[in-house]
């Protein structure tokens, strides 16, 4: 219905994590034709969370996705109490 495209569109940013994959799009014609499309993530692939993202960065001697290499580069200290 259309409450719950409405309730899709709303956590968008958030779908990727949901349906743990690499990425997830909404297009605005979709409600009308009711349809989900799967492709294949292009990219590379990160060697730390196996997501397939555009480009990656060298932290610490990985080649990581910038997600990743924001978490390798905050010290343990910010995430232990």
């Amino acid at each position: 219905s259309g409450g719950e495209w409405e309730d899709l569109c709303a956590m968008k940013d958030q779908l990727a994590e949901l349906f743990i994959v690499s990425s997830c799009e909404i297009e605005e014609s979709a409600p009308a034709s009711r349809e989900i499309r799967v492709e294949r993530a292009g990219g590379e692939k990160c060697g730390r969370c196996w997501k397939y993202v555009p480009s990656k960065v060298s932290v610490l001697n990985n080649a990581v996705c910038s997600r990743c290499a924001e978490v390798l580069r905050t010290p343990a200290a910010d995430f232990c109490p």
